[in-house]
């Protein structure tokens, strides 16, 4: 079905499909795992189609989550904006007057932090996107050394590019590679030096939901970019 923009749709019918073939493809992605769905002529799903003549194959992926970490206006900006997004966001604060706000906003999932040796229990999956916004040294190096040790797609931090050369080489000095902290994004936002918190939430977002969607098309994107910084 050809649309005024230049792109198109492909309906599938699938009269008489199998509850359980779909049921074990949502529990997949329920369960933040992808999920491949395969039509095929011989009636994986329950029924038979004369003009299959292969087999049909859908990738879905679990939707983008984000996490971030941090204190002031950066942080509660980012968190509207993705939630308003329909973006799963987790926020982890540490002061209770951004909680409340970021309560007030609509957010559900706040985490109270209280000492850098002591961080909530990371959940990272390889669909999480996380950011830290802190302009703390002591926190700044715990929770990036924590994201490190996950399986985010995305890890990036607020600051100067001068910031950031510096906080690469704190994580360096206590034991993570060049090629670990390389993961670090730095500065963040797809615009350069954003003050404004609602600019710059605008930014990040949009270049979380760009390498998000990369990720999406090519799985193993940045398996392979990863081999060619080694």
């Amino acid at each position: 079905m050809p649309l005024p923009c230049g792109g198109a749709i492909d309906v599938c019918v699938l009269p008489n499909a199998q509850t359980s073939v779909l049921r074990a493809c949502h529990d997949q992605l329920a369960s933040r795992q992808t999920a491949i769905l395969s039509l095929t002529a011989s009636g994986d799903l329950g029924f038979e189609h004369p003009l299959m003549a292969s087999a049909l194959h859908f990738r879905y992926a679990p939707k983008l989550r984000l996490r971030i970490a941090g204190r002031g206006a950066d942080s509660l900006a980012l968190a509207r904006l993705a939630t308003a997004s329909g973006t799963h966001t987790e926020l982890q604060l540490r002061d209770a007057a951004d909680a409340l706000d970021a309560q007030r906003l609509g957010i559900e999932r706040v985490t109270t932090l209280t000492v850098p040796s002591a961080l909530p229990k990371l959940d990272d999956d390889a669909w999480t996107a996380f950011l830290l916004a802190f302009h703390d040294v002591d926190w700044e190096e715990a929770l990036l050394a924590q994201a490190l040790k996950g399986a985010a797609f995305y890890i990036g931090a607020i600051g100067s590019k001068a910031t950031h050369a510096r906080r690469c080489e704190r994580l360096q000095s206590i034991g993570f590679t060049e090629r670990e902290t390389h993961r670090i994004r730095g500065p963040v936002g797809l615009i350069p030096s954003m003050r404004d918190a609602s600019s710059l939430a605008v930014s990040v977002l949009a270049e979380i939901v760009e390498v998000y969607q990369r990720k999406v098309r090519s799985p193993l994107s940045s398996t392979a970019r990863d081999c060619l910084r080694v």
